[in-house]
């Protein structure tokens, strides 16, 4: 739990840190010079034609927008380039945004980011597994793409269109309608604002490169494209296939403390009766769709216990397990939400083997009688385990090589013995891997203690 908590904080740290570095790259460009912000107004009453272009949004039930802005010419005389995409979609207080940059002597950045009503999902590579977790947005996490667009001032009517299903009407404008500072760029600009509200539905800007060009500082052309569709049309938002969600509707005890829900995973400390833990997940999750695979344990519990529910081909493994005295006492539930099939899958399309890792019979023979590790039969012991010791109903061993050639063995073994991975997680360091098999849940807990690579597994038969 400590460890979940700490890399919990450290992924905000990170997280922060993420949006002061996007704050900074996504720059508006240097000739830009706002007018105040406001509410739209008509040339006519005395005010600008466009003071707030994010005006009339909040009044959508939802919508989507999409903003492009490249970059192309020189900065202080050298070759210069970068492009801006966003994609936002809103539903109340839901969202799916997605923003790419790329450019000029800057490394790549992709962050997308799904909010439902409970949970916030982000990725920070096309190829990266979201990471869900349960809780709102960051203040201007996912940023408004109308922010980033110029008031206007005044401009010419061209006429009344229909813009995404949305009566527009349409102006141009050109630099000396922006209030731009000298030396103005050569800009031509295309407007659509709604009939109805005023919200901006296109917005379109060509910026020349600045003439004559001195060779300081940023020299270039720009384009840029501003467009609202899907108004009042999204019925919710999605999570991309092969997101795990979020089990926000899972009950926790009601005394439970140290609450964490991850995409797939719930984790808490409670001082509530293993017999109480049990009652309530076999009596509360019918009603969520999940039925029981296994009759309601009774009598005294023996820990650590495991339960298994189905919900379709979704799984929900629960496991509870006694915490340390010294760490506070209690107990320790875990849940895990997961597809057989998917997890197959996954399985199926990792190499069958990893350069360097260590497969029997041809690495070293365990210093432990494997008959008598105290691990169950189908659970192989690592070859050249040492130092074995009995904690409580948990068997710890140390091992010669590092954490991921151990995760990998593994990975490779308990399949073969009829296990069935449920989970796993690297945090800090120290990597833990949940298998299933029948009724029975199997823990592995591998990381580095005192110099050596440590090995501790426990399970509830």
């Amino acid at each position: 739990m400590k460890l979940a908590s700490r890399h919990h904080r450290l992924w905000l740290l990170l997280m922060l840190s993420a949006l002061l570095l996007f704050a900074c790259t996504l720059s508006m460009p240097s000739f830009i010079s706002k007018t105040p912000g406001g509410t739209g107004q008509n040339p006519a009453s005395g005010g600008s034609l466009l003071q707030d272009p994010g005006v009339g949004l909040s009044d959508l039930k939802s919508y989507h927008v999409s903003f492009h802005q490249d970059i192309s010419g020189t900065l202080d005389g050298k070759p210069f380039e970068k492009h801006t995409h966003i994609e936002l979609s809103r539903l109340g207080g839901q969202a799916d945004f997605v923003r790419e940059l790329n450019g000029t002597d800057q490394p790549d950045s992709y962050f997308h980011l799904v909010a439902t009503d409970s949970a916030v999902y982000r990725w920070n590579s096309v190829d990266e597994t979201c990471q869900g977790e349960a809780g709102q947005m960051l203040a201007g996490e996912a940023q408004e793409p109308a922010a980033l667009l110029l008031a206007v001032r005044t401009a010419n009517k061209v006429g009344n269109e229909t813009i995404n299903g949305i009566a527009a009407v349409h102006y141009t404008f050109d630099e000396n309608t922006l209030g731009l500072s000298e030396p103005k760029p050569a800009i031509q600009g295309n407007l659509w604002l709604a009939e109805q509200g005023g919200t901006v539905v296109k917005y379109t800007l060509e910026a020349a490169m600045p003439s004559p060009v001195t060779g300081t500082g940023q020299e270039a052309a720009q384009s840029w494209s501003y467009e609202l569709s899907q108004v009042d049309t999204l019925e919710q938002v999605t999570l991309p296939a092969g997101c795990e969600a979020v089990p926000v509707d899972i009950p926790a005890m009601a005394d439970a403390t140290n609450v964490i829900r991850r995409s797939g995973f719930m984790e808490y400390s409670t001082g509530s009766t293993a017999t109480q833990v049990v009652d309530l997940y076999y009596h509360s999750l019918d009603a969520l769709g999940w039925k029981v695979t296994q009759a309601e344990p009774g009598g005294e519990l023996k820990l650590p216990l495991g339960m298994l529910f189905t919900n379709g081909d979704q799984r929900l493994a629960i496991t509870v397990d006694a915490v340390d005295a010294a760490e506070g006492g209690g107990l320790d539930v875990n849940l895990f939400v997961y597809n057989p099939a998917e997890l197959a899958a996954a399985a199926a399309a990792e190499p069958t083997s990893t350069p360097g890792a260590i497969v029997p019979p041809s690495g070293p023979q365990p210093t432990i009688d494997p008959s008598k590790s105290g691990l169950p039969a189908d659970v192989p012991l690592y070859p050249g385990a040492t130092d074995l010791q009995k904690i409580g109903p948990a068997l710890r061993f140390s091992v010669p090589d590092a954490p991921d050639l151990v995760a990998t063995f593994y990975r490779q073994q308990m399949p073969a013995n009829g296990w069935t991975s449920l989970q796993e997680a690297n945090s800090g360091g120290q990597i833990v891997q949940t298998w299933t098999k029948a009724d029975r849940i199997g823990n592995f807990m591998i990381g580095v203690k005192d110099g050596k690579t440590s090995v501790m597994f426990s399970s509830n038969k």
